[in-house]
């Protein structure tokens, strides 16, 4: 069975844009606190591209310690957007709780839930 960490790398790495941005240095560990930290363990910023890295640097520390997660800057480069519904989807089903949400989910052609 697969840890939540493991989950969320594997859900990542189905995103239509994840192997566009792996090898960019716009990565960092989201702890179990929602901070942002380097894989050398020091503080990351998000204005600071100098704590960003690859992927490939913090997917090891990510699955070290449960509750490490993959974040990507949210900057022009990776041209994304994240909108954040909490207690939007179903807990069983995961399906959207209304219809506005399932409404808001097709309009893009590539999303991921958090479970």
């Amino acid at each position: 069975m697969l840890t939540e960490t493991e989950s969320t790398v594997k859900a990542l790495s189905g995103l239509k844009y994840f192997n566009q941005l792996k090898n960019k240095s716009v990565w960092v560990i989201n702890s179990p606190e929602k901070k942002p930290i380097q894989f050398n363990g020091k503080s990351a910023k998000s204005n600071d591209p100098e704590t960003w890295t690859t992927f490939a640097n913090i997917e090891p520390k990510c699955n070290e310690a449960e509750g490490n997660f993959p974040a990507v800057a949210l900057v022009k480069e990776t041209n994304l957007i994240f909108i954040d519904l909490d207690n939007a989807l179903d807990p069983v089903t995961g399906k959207p709780l209304y219809m506005w949400i399932a409404d808001l989910l097709k309009g893009f052609d590539n999303h991921w839930n958090e479970k």
